[in-house]
Parts: C-alpha cells; sequence; structure tokens
C-alpha cells in the first residue's frame, strides 16, 4: 500500500535522462532555452480518456495500473485510479493539484528550460525543474512526442516527470535510493463515446 501511495504522489505531479530505457539516439531535443511553456498544456489533455501504464521496479516489468482522464469544462481535469482521484484545477498562472491523500500542489504555469522550484508542495517531491523539452524521445522502446521533463530532487530522492503535449503524464522515473520505479504509458482509450 505505501508503494501504491508513493507511485500515485509520483504519478500526480502528471517525470533521469536515461531513466526510462531513453538513449542518445532515442531523444530529438527542441529548445534552445527561449520557449515559454504552458504547463497546464502539458499536464492535461484536452479530451478525456483512459490510459495504461506498464510499472518497472529497477528495470523489471512489475506491473500495470490504468489511470482515467476526465476534462471538465470548468478548467479542471480529473485523473483516477485505484488509489483515488487526484484533481487540476488551472488558476491564472499557477495549476492546482489535489492529491487523494490532501496533499495540494503549486505548479507554475508559464515556465522555460531551466525554471527551478515550478512544484510548490511540503510531499516528498520538491525542487522541481523544468529541466528539457523533447520533440521525440523514445522510453521503454515507446515514442513520444512534444515532452516537457520535469526533474525534482528532495532528500536524497529523485523524481522526473515527462509530460506529453496534450496528454498528460507519458512516463514517470523515481529512485529513493532503495529501488527504481518507472511507469510508461502503452495505451490510451477514449472515453467519450
Amino acid at each position: 500500500m505505501i508503494k501504491k501511495i508513493q507511485l500515485l504522489i509520483l504519478i500526480s505531479l502528471s517525470t533521469l535522462f536515461f531513466g526510462c530505457g531513453a538513449t542518445q539516439e532515442d531523444i530529438e531535443v527542441g529548445d534552445d532555452g527561449r520557449n515559454i511553456y504552458d504547463m497546464w498544456d502539458y499536464m492535461t489533455p484536452s479530451d478525456s480518456f483512459q490510459v495504461e501504464y506498464d510499472i518497472y521496479v529497477d528495470g523489471r516489468k512489475d506491473d500495470y495500473m490504468i489511470e482515467t482522464m476526465r476534462v471538465f469544462d470548468d478548467n479542471r481535469v480529473e485523473r483516477e485510479s485505484d488509489d483515488g482521484v487526484t484533481s487540476l484545477r488551472l488558476r491564472r498562472d499557477a495549476i492546482e493539484v489535489r492529491e487523494p491523500d490532501g496533499t495540494t500542489i503549486q505548479v507554475q504555469r508559464f515556465v522555460k528550460i531551466g525554471d527551478r522550484d515550478i512544484f510548490q508542495s511540503s510531499s516528498s517531491v520538491g525542487n522541481c525543474t523544468l529541466d528539457d523539452f523533447y520533440r521525440r524521445i523514445t522510453l521503454k522502446g515507446i515514442e513520444f512526442y512534444k515532452v516537457a521533463h520535469v526533474i525534482c530532487k528532495k532528500r536524497g530522492t529523485t523524481n522526473e516527470f515527462y509530460y506529453g503535449f496534450d496528454e498528460g503524464i507519458v512516463a514517470t522515473y523515481s529512485d529513493d535510493n532503495r529501488e527504481i520505479v518507472e511507469l510508461v504509458k502503452i495505451d490510451e482509450r477514449d472515453i467519450n463515446r
């Protein structure tokens, strides 16, 4: 249960350079550091759908997870999994993320490569930086496009989030110096029909 809660916290902040199996040949960097990114466009989809993720522990496929993403007209997105509902709400210059355990995270909405402390929270995820932007990246054999890469480090733990444009989280990487847990999106299904 603790693993699932840690994984949920990691996922909620709907992503190491090689952490999810990317190699130098699998990456097309697409930013010179001057572009401004609207994290709302990367942390949330424009349509509701269900996502399937593969979970890897220390490099071995261990499990899978299903998450349903629902988009509402009031600038709100909910991500629901077996562990509860995470709500993302758009504010003027921030994104408010409410996790199932009650933790609230404020995400800086408009960021550039290198911006620091873009997530404000008392949770285990902190000191977050928009590390890079990839036009194309392959993680665990799955190709993703237009991906914002966020790295968070706090108390010896590294959490990485890969956010796909108009998709939300496409992959995560977490290393707490005991085990490495990775999550990679492998499928999505439309639920609007």
